[in-house]
């Protein structure tokens, strides 16, 4: 078993369009020509999804007694902290992300497995697709590091 976090990069941030107070934690979703598409977010365990993870080898799958969150490569020795806000459901790209196996947890546990299902949800340019005369593609891009801890 390895204490593992997740980590999301938006490989798209300068397309991100400002919609909102969730903004900080939506990806970018590309550009059609110069005009921003509009954005998304990544949660996990939404919408009828779930979060389990496996602390030793051969045992049983359980769900996480909350999550923990801190600063995106930050150094050994950085402090977790329970998230507030939107960092309680959705995967931030300014944080790396930790399972808690206790409600007490200060640090993510050793883990075997994370399984965790991963919705998106999206927000389109109302303008750009309303006077759209041709396809838009859509080109975001996100990538997830596991972090060893």
């Amino acid at each position: 078993p390895t204490a593992v976090s997740l980590a999301w990069t938006d490989n798209r941030a300068s397309s991100k369009m400002a919609f909102d107070g969730f903004d900080a934690v939506r990806f970018g979703l590309g550009l059609s020509g110069s005009a921003k598409i509009g954005a998304y977010a990544l949660a996990f365990g939404q919408d009828g999804g779930s979060t389990t993870y496996v602390a030793t080898t051969g045992g049983a799958a359980t769900a996480p007694a909350g999550y923990l969150v801190r600063p995106k490569g930050s150094v050994a020795g950085t402090a977790w902290a329970a998230p507030t806000g939107l960092d309680g459901g959705y995967f931030n790209p300014a944080n790396s992300v930790g399972i808690k196996h206790a409600a007490a947890d200060t640090a993510p546990p050793a883990l075997v497995a994370w399984n965790s299902t991963v919705s998106v949800g999206a927000l389109f340019n109302k303008a750009l697709v309303d006077t759209a005369t041709s396809v838009i593609t859509l080109d975001g891009s996100a990538t997830v590091a596991v972090e060893y801890i």
